[in-house]
């Protein structure tokens, strides 16, 4: 069983992070142990986890700042008799994040009635509405401004109303110049909630990347995977736009 195990987690590419990613959850590096952790004498090598801290700091500031500074969170680590402490920091820290944005998440995916990524007219007309769409949102810097406000400012109460106000405060310019998206505003909405659904869940997969969780979880299959094929395209049009990799988000 040990040889399967070992095997099974071999086998699985190390992503750029450093880490084993497949299927939403990170699998760690197999190790044997022949003794309790709490008995072990551990080495500690402060100075990397002293780096790993200051780059979760640097990849995640808002969720970090939120939790304590550098110093507190090195003196937990420390403070604890044995045993890694990265994977527990990661949790602690971007935990809240992570439930956050899942709630963000379903509240979009409740804007509209039924639960799930709303369907187009056609492929032609669902990329000309995506592009104007998120050209009026200031692309997808534009998004995770609204994304980070709700994740650091928003309530269960407000959140669903404070998401509806958004699309509206999008679409109603827009419209007022063009006959053909007041003539379908449903389908224009639906859109937007398919962009706005795509940016939280691609962040929330980055979140889950880090702390091991599912990104899926609570999301039938289908809408993940439409999600991620919206994803696939804020990306291509970034790329032919010229403005490389999104380096901003909402974490």
């Amino acid at each position: 069983l040990i040889d399967d195990v070992k095997q099974y987690c071999a086998d699985i590419d190390i992503d750029e992070d450093g880490l084993r990613f497949k299927a939403g959850l990170v699998y760690p590096h197999p190790e044997v142990l022949d003794v309790h952790p709490t008995t072990r004498v551990v080495e500690e090598d402060n100075e990397l986890i002293e780096d790993y801290i200051a780059e979760l700091f640097r990849r995640y500031p808002e969720s970090c700042r939120r939790y304590g500074s550098e110093e507190e969170c090195f003196v937990l680590h420390v403070m604890r008799p044995a045993g890694k402490t990265d994977r527990l920091l990661t949790r602690n820290i971007l935990g809240p994040t992570e439930d956050r944005l899942r709630f963000v998440l379903d509240a979009t995916l409740h804007l509209l009635p039924g639960r799930g990524v709303p369907e187009s007219r056609d492929d032609t007309d669902r990329e000309a509405t995506d592009n104007m769409l998120l050209d009026a949102m200031g692309d997808y810097e534009g998004v995770v401004d609204i994304i980070k406000d709700l994740v650091l400012s928003g309530t269960k109460e407000s959140v669903r109303q404070r998401l509806h106000d958004n699309m509206q405060k999008i679409i109603d310019p827009i419209s007022e110049h063009n006959e053909d998206v007041r003539t379908h505003r449903y389908y224009v909405e639906r859109r937007f909630v398919s962009l706005f659904a795509s940016a939280v869940f691609w962040d929330l997969q980055r979140i889950c990347r880090r702390t091991g969780s599912d990104s899926r979880t609570n999301i039938d299959e289908r809408t993940a995977f439409k999600l991620e094929q919206i994803i696939s395209f804020t990306l291509r049009k970034r790329h032919i736009e010229g403005k490389g990799k999104a380096r901003r988000f909402a974490s």
